[in-house]
Order: structure tokens, then C-alpha cells, then sequence
């Protein structure tokens, strides 16, 4: 992903910007030009609302192919050094879709080298004019423990269970998947040149 652009304070922790964003090869089709405004309100001591609305050009490489319009809302709490809570609700809308994001998350420190996390990601894309592309649901449930050797950085673990739903009523392709991933992931810094990883 590549994004070009600028952007101007016009408050303390309020952003106006114009980007163009590249997803993947520059064919037009994953380009996209944005305008739009962003704001962090500190509404509390380690708490802070986010808010954000933009108008978005669709592949503008090829001339006018439509444009979508997002708003968001998000909180994030860190005034405690434990743990941080956080979540975020997103709506896009476009001539052809309405889509919802939500995701939220829980960073926990159990001691100094042990950290845990869990986090929820939920997708859904609705086909409001009944192009046979249907109705799209996703969902990422994901529970995490780390280690970090902080007394002297040699080794750094991670563990991560993660299940997947992904549901779509496209005529062509209509589909009910669940996965379950659990993985293991590790570093071993031997010496100052040398660091393993699995």
C-alpha cells in the first residue's frame, strides 16, 4: 500500500488531509484519491476519542467510477500502566455497497516479561443493489500471549489462537467458511550477529 498526500493541523489534534492511496499494482483499479478531517479529543486523563470523516474519489486513475463516504468513532483508554482498552466503529457507504467495521482490543501486562492481548475484527459489507455480489461477512477473533526477555532481549516468544469466519450470498461464489489457526513464533538473538527465529 503506498499513500501520498498532506495534511494541516487547524486545531491542537485536528487534521484536514488530501491522500492518494495504491493497494497492490498501479492498474487504476486499486487507486483512490481522499479528502477528509480527523480529530483526537482528550476527554479524561489516558482517555481520548477519535473521530474521522472523509470523501473518497474511486479509482480516479480512470475517471469518475463512483465515490464513498466514511465516518468513524474510536476510544482508546491508557491511563492505566496494566492494560489498555480500545475500539473503533466505521462507516462506509458507496452507490453500490453500505459497509460496517467494528474491531476492538485488550492489551494486558501480566508481569514485566509476559503480555497478553485479545482482539475482535467484524466486517460487513452489504450489496445494496442486488448485483449478485451479495452480502459479505468477516470476522477475526484472535487471543495472544507474548514473552519478552527483558533483562537481557535473547529471547522473544509469541503464541496466537485465531478464528476465522468468513460468509458471503454471492450468486456466484456463496460460501460458509470457519477456520481455527493456532501458531507459535520465536526469536533467539544467540549473539550480537546472530538471531534464530521459528
Amino acid at each position: 500500500s503506498t499513500v501520498l498526500g498532506i495534511d494541516t493541523s487547524y486545531m491542537k489534534d485536528g487534521q484536514l488531509f488530501s491522500e492518494y492511496r495504491l493497494t497492490g499494482a498501479q492498474n487504476g483499479f486499486d487507486a483512490s484519491a481522499a479528502v477528509g478531517i480527523r480529530n483526537q479529543w482528550n476527554v479524561a486523563e489516558g482517555l481520548s476519542i477519535n473521530t474521522s470523516a472523509e470523501r473518497q474519489a474511486l479509482r480516479p486513475v480512470e475517471g469518475a467510477r463512483g465515490d464513498a463516504v466514511a465516518m468513524s468513532l474510536g476510544a482508546l483508554y491508557s491511563g492505566n500502566p496494566i492494560y489498555k482498552l480500545g475500539g473503533k466503529v466505521e462507516y462506509r457507504t458507496s452507490r453500490s455497497t453500505d459497509q460496517w467495521n467494528l474491531s476492538a482490543a485488550y492489551d494486558r501486562k501480566l508481569s514485566d516479561n509476559w503480555s497478553a492481548v485479545a482482539r475482535e475484527l467484524l466486517m460487513y459489507t452489504h450489496d445494496r443493489w442486488d448485483t449478485g455480489a451479495g452480502d459479505q461477512t468477516q470476522n477475526r477473533f484472535q487471543l495472544g500471549i507474548a514473552y519478552r526477555d527483558v533483562a537481557n532481549g535473547k529471547f522473544h516468544g509469541l503464541a496466537r489462537f485465531e478464528h476465522r469466519i468468513d460468509n458471503s450470498t454471492a450468486v456466484a461464489d456463496p460460501k460458509e467458511s470457519s477456520t481455527t489457526i493456532f501458531s507459535l513464533h520465536g526469536n533467539y538473538h544467540a549473539i550480537r550477529s546472530t538471531t534464530f527465529s521459528g
